[in-house]
């Protein structure tokens, strides 16, 4: 719960905010009016909201590369984290809460663990 809160609550936001929000009125008092902000807006935004998913995800892959069993520090286990993150940024993106991504993040974690005892307990 807390790791969404993290990434999907809070980076996420901050980099909605950093790559999505239209610059401000006061901004655009000293900026010349030809149009280009309006339809920046409109045109854009669908991208720049992928960037945020993006930025996100790779911050939340990244701080979880080595916690497989090998202890790699790049490999394997960077691409499905990576993908994994987009999926629950993109959730939580679609639906406007963290409830289907903590859901599907408690879900692969529980699986995760159960794989790993059965595993164990099989050796």
């Amino acid at each position: 719960v807390s790791e969404e809160l993290l990434f999907r609550g809070v980076l996420l936001g901050w980099f909605d905010r950093l790559l999505v929000e239209r610059p401000s009125s006061t901004s655009l008092l000293f900026l010349p009016d030809d149009g280009r902000y309006a339809r920046r807006g409109i045109q854009g935004e669908g991208w720049r909201r992928w960037g945020a998913i993006v930025a996100s995800s790779l911050v939340f892959a990244g701080l979880h590369v080595g916690n497989g069993p090998e202890g790699h520090w790049f490999g394997p286990d960077l691409l499905p984290l990576f993908l994994l993150a987009i999926a629950l940024g993109w959730s939580t993106r679609q639906t406007g809460r963290l409830t289907p991504a903590i859901g599907i993040h408690m879900l692969l974690n529980g699986l995760t663990v159960t794989l790993i005892l059965l595993g164990a307990s099989s050796s």
